[in-house]
């Protein structure tokens, strides 16, 4: 009998669990963190190879990020972060500096297991509240590009100075952060310029969560002109589906350069 259960708890058949290395203010596993092999790490040196992802825990994360990426020789795994509460300075840092997921401790936060599964293969998941001002952003750079402004600077969470450029993610994937380098910013601006104001508008609603029927009646045309402008937008921006379209537009998808 314990032979039959060992070989279940071993079956080759099952991937092993994800190497996640942890760094936490607290000295504690989140209590949302389970089904991964998880161990508390303080310094650059201790991130292993295997590692399949680095999770910064608590507040000013950012900085501990640097502090790693400085002392980690061969890079770090794909970062993610999961902060107590909304710090924009702190958001913006970590993006910066390669992190391809934020997540807050709030009710949203029981989604932490598929965040780190998504950060170990490139891609990204963001806390509700940092999506949809992600939008905003990229809502008011697309308004104040044809105005003629640049960004501006508006008051953020707690009175704090929050930045109307934040840096975009990075949805392509990704093995090693390098140490010490930064990624380029992706904005939505880029896609924006291939577009006519009536495609921005188009891209605006298909981004909020609009489907071809609502955006049809919001816009006045036909469910076929809709699909029409898609194909021609996804042509201009270089892609081949709607979610695709909609992370370039948001800037989660790096925009080929002109051949």
């Amino acid at each position: 009998m314990l032979g039959h259960a060992s070989e279940l708890a071993f079956s080759p058949s099952e991937p092993p669990p994800m190497s996640v290395a942890l760094v936490s203010q607290y000295g504690l596993r989140p209590v949302q963190l389970s089904g991964f092999a998880t161990r508390l790490v303080t310094e650059p040196w201790e991130i292993r190879s295997s590692d399949d992802v680095v999770l910064f825990h608590g507040t000013d994360m950012a900085r501990n990020l640097v502090r790693f990426l400085a002392g980690a020789e061969a890079g770090l795994p794909p970062v993610a972060v999961l902060a107590p509460w909304l710090d924009w300075d702190d958001v913006s840092a970590a993006f910066d500096h390669g992190a391809v997921s934020y997540l807050l401790e709030n009710q949203y936060a029981c989604f932490l297991d598929e965040a780190l599964r998504c950060a170990a293969h490139g891609a990204s998941m963001l806390d509700p509240w940092i999506a949809a001002e992600q939008v905003r952003i990229a809502s008011r750079a697309r308004a104040g590009a044809r105005a003629g402004t640049g960004a501006r600077t508006t008051g953020g969470e707690g009175g704090r100075a929050r930045p109307e450029a934040i840096t975009t993610l990075m949805a392509t994937p990704i093995t090693k952060v390098p140490p010490a380098v930064v990624p380029p910013a992706v904005t939505a601006l880029e896609g924006c310029s291939r577009l006519s104001e009536r495609e921005c508008r188009l891209m605006d609603l298909l981004a909020s969560g609009r489907d071809v029927h609502d955006i049809a009646r919001g816009m006045f045309l036909s469910e076929k002109t809709v699909r029409n402008y898609l194909s021609r937008i996804y042509k201009k921006l270089d892609v081949h589906s709607q979610t695709e379209a909609i992370l370039r537009w948001l800037g989660h998808l790096k925009t080929p350069l002109p051949g």
